[in-house]
This record gives C-alpha cells, sequence and structure tokens, in this order.
C-alpha cells in the first residue's frame, strides 16, 4: 500500500472512532488536580469536587509568569467539551480568568492541543469549550499568562465526552468479496478491490437491474458499523462539480447493508439514502450504517436495486473504493491494591489478552479499595509492565507492588487499575 493512501485510511478510522459531537455526552470526573500555586487553602481539588459553592485559587501573577491548573483522568477519554464556572461573586474576580487557554493532551504524541480560549465576552455562570477531534486524553491543561496581575479562580471545572476504552472497536478481516449480477459485460474492477485497502483502486458494476456484492468475514462477529467509502473521483472529471462526478457519486444511493446469520436469515443494518455533495475527500465521502446490537453473523451484502438517474440512463450501478467492517470489543477493567491479598486476575481463554489502560498510584478524588487518598502519584512505567506482563497471553495474575511498578508515593497504600480486552 502506498503512503498516500495509509493516511488518508488511518484518517477515517479516526473519524469513525471520535465521539458523537453533542449527543449522548457523559460527565466525566478528573480523578486530581493541581496548581501551579496555590492561594490559602483555596486547593485545585475545590475546583473537581462538584460543588459549585467552593472555589480554586492560584496566586496571582505579578512578573507575567504563566499560571497553570492541570487536571487528570484515571482513564483514558475522548472529550466533546469542557465547561468551566469562573468565581462570580466580585466580578473583578471573575475577569482574573480571562484569556484562559484550555488545552487537552493528545495521549499518543504527548502533545497538547488548544481547545478554546475563555474570552469571557459575557457574564454568565458556565462558559463551553469545545474540545473535539477524538483525541484520547487523561490531561487537561488551563494555561493564563498576563502582564497585569490576573489568576486561575474558579469554582468548578467539568469536562463532558466518552470514556474512550468503551469505543474501542476492531476492524475485522474480510476473507473473500464475490460479485452477483445478470449483467453480461465483462467485469473490469473486481469486488477484490473493496478490500485490498487501496482506496485509488475501486469495485466498479453496470448496469442491471439487481447489483449485490457478498463478503465473506474470517469468522462469525456481532456487525457494530459498516464503514463505505465512495469513489473519490469520476473517471476523467475529477472536479465534484463536474456532471459525470455527481454521477459517479450518488451511484452509491440506494446500497443497502444486509448482515447474513447463522440459518440463514437476514437482518438489514441500513441504507445509504443520500450523498454529499460538499467534498470529495475520504473524510467527506465515508458513510457509516450502524447495525443493531447483538447483530451476529459471517457474511455481508451490499445490495442495490435502486436505479440511478440521468448520468447512467436508469441502469442499478455500484461504484465503491472500499468496504471495512467494524465489531466493538469488550472492555473489562479490574484492579489490586497493596498489601490487602486483592490480586487483578485476568483470563482470556482461549483468547489472548490486550491490556488497554494501566495505572499503579492513587487519586485524590476517588475511593478504589475503599480507601480515601489525600495526594495524587502515578507510577510512570504502570501500562509497560503491565503489557510485559499480560498482553498474547490467555491469563494473567497481577499484584499491586512497588516490586513490580516502583514507589511513584512512598508511606502510602497504593492500587492497581487496569483495562483489557480479549483477541484471537
Amino acid at each position: 500500500m502506498s503512503n498516500t493512501v495509509v493516511i488518508p485510511l488511518l484518517l477515517v478510522l479516526m473519524v469513525m472512532i471520535a465521539p458523537t459531537q453533542g449527543v449522548g455526552q457523559s460527565h466525566i470526573p478528573f480523578a486530581s488536580a493541581e496548581l501551579s500555586s496555590t492561594y490559602k487553602t483555596y486547593g485545585a481539588n475545590r475546583a473537581i469536587d462538584g460543588n459549585l459553592q467552593t472555589e480554586a485559587h492560584s496566586m496571582c501573577n505579578s512578573q507575567g509568569e504563566e499560571i497553570w491548573m492541570n487536571l487528570r483522568f484515571s482513564r483514558p477519554a475522548l472529550i466533546d467539551h469542557i465547561l468551566v464556572y469562573p468565581t462570580h461573586h466580585r466580578w473583578t474576580y471573575y475577569y482574573r480568568l480571562r484569556g484562559a487557554q484550555v488545552y487537552i493532551e493528545d495521549m499518543d504524541s504527548g502533545e497538547e492541543l488548544l481547545c478554546g480560549t475563555l474570552t469571557l465576552d459575557t457574564k454568565v455562570r458556565s462558559h463551553k469549550i469545545e474540545c473535539r477531534g477524538g483525541h484520547e486524553t487523561r490531561v487537561v491543561v488551563v494555561r493564563l499568562q498576563k502582564s497585569t496581575a490576573a489568576c486561575i479562580h474558579v469554582y468548578e471545572i467539568m469536562a463532558f465526552g466518552e470514556d474512550a476504552e468503551l469505543r474501542t472497536v476492531e476492524k475485522v478481516e474480510i476473507r473473500e468479496a464475490l460479485y452477483i449480477t445478470r449483467r453480461v459485460r465483462p467485469l473490469i474492477h473486481a469486488a477484490a478491490n473493496l478490500i485490498d485497502g487501496d482506496i485509488e483502486t475501486f469495485f466498479h458494476a453496470s448496469y442491471s437491474a439487481f447489483e449485490w456484492v457478498t463478503l465473506t468475514l474470517a469468522r462469525p462477529i456481532n456487525v457494530t458499523e459498516v464503514l463505505i467509502i465512495n469513489r473519490l473521483t469520476g473517471g476523467k472529471h475529477p472536479d465534484p462539480s463536474a456532471r459525470e462526478y455527481k454521477a459517479v457519486r450518488d451511484r452509491l444511493i440506494g446500497t443497502e447493508v444486509i448482515v447474513i446469520q447463522a440459518g440463514g436469515s437476514e437482518v438489514k443494518c441500513g441504507e445509504i439514502t443520500s450523498t454529499r455533495e460538499d467534498g470529495s475527500s475520504v473524510e467527506d465521502q465515508t458513510y457509516t450504517i450502524k447495525c443493531e446490537e447483538g447483530t451476529h453473523g459471517d457474511v455481508v451484502q451490499l445490495r442495490d436495486r435502486t436505479p440511478e438517474v440521468g448520468y447512467d440512463n436508469g441502469q442499478v450501478t455500484m461504484n465503491i473504493a472500499e468496504v471495512m467492517i467494524l465489531t466493538h470489543l469488550k472492555i473489562e477493567s479490574g484492579e489490586a491494591c497493596e498489601h490487602s491479598g486483592k490480586v487483578l486476575k485476568i483470563d482470556c481463554t482461549p483468547r489472548v489478552i490486550k491490556i488497554t489502560h494501566a495505572v499503579y498510584g492513587v487519586f485524590s478524588n476517588d475511593n478504589t479499595c475503599g480507601r480515601s487518598y489525600s495526594g495524587t502519584c502515578e507510577s510512570a512505567t504502570s501500562l509497560p509492565v503491565m503489557r510485559a506482563l499480560c498482553d498474547g497471553k490467555e491469563s494473567c495474575t497481577t499484584y499491586a507492588t512497588n516490586h513490580l511498578f516502583g514507589d511513584p508515593c512512598p508511606m502510602t497504600l497504593k492500587y492497581l487499575i487496569a483495562s483489557w480486552y480479549c483477541v484471537l
């Protein structure tokens, strides 16, 4: 596969797992908070305690130095938006937060990505900062730098989005793609092009009364989503405004996604009823059909019996670059407690373990193992050690000990939390 193809396909997968914008978002509590400095007893944890009557207050800068607040999740999250409640019992306190910038730290690159800036143009209790793009994060950072006396002075900061691990999906291997039609014209653009991972090639079927493609999976699965990438160019006319391009793009209309279950029963997941006219990129021309939970099978069919109009003279056609079939993976989690005898046991038999998340330490805003904690610490080796111990094994037993993970905070009882899924 060429480099020019790999990048768009990765972008497609990023779009596929991005959180639904503004719909079904949940409050994701922060596990800990830290200020660059603290005024008296107004500590950072007051900003994440769920109480709009308590406030967190940093020292005010006098030399233009940067003031910051770091907020951490105990698990990876996909953030949709962040609500900031500035202190407002005095409006002079309220405007001290003006110009603060809100970032998330991308887990893959470690780069801080700017979500937005608090302009405080209107006097309202809370301000919404949208933070989208499908980046997994465990850290939100608020930064404020001014030449005048300014402070981080807030009642509460709340994050909304989705637990990243609950959205883990797997691209399923398609073993074979077969094209079935009554037409007699020779097939030039074969169905195999649908599963070759190359968006420059495409499957083209025309013209008949009924077209369908059968995709045979490597194993029976719960089909979660089917991603269909439309043909991206219109032959000699790649301009999206060209008549031929529109005709090629609209050939996708009427395509149905059918899952064949055990015993031959069929479940229709959905149908493409329209195409997007505002772009010709991979992202613009990727269409997602979602299947109902529990739709299980090892054969997926794409069917089209809807005649196209205009350019194709009322014939049924198919013109598709690529198809991907996705299944949700069941994420499980567990914990082990230091000096308690409670161990973490993972059993994926006959499959093998894939660790997605691990933390050895404590968070101040937590009660794991039935204990309360006054500080926050985390071993930097948590995830690599867990992966070395358990990844690729059918079962694994792990203890919460400094011997394995190091001691991020001496004289404190710690715990180990981990998440995983089972793969073939």
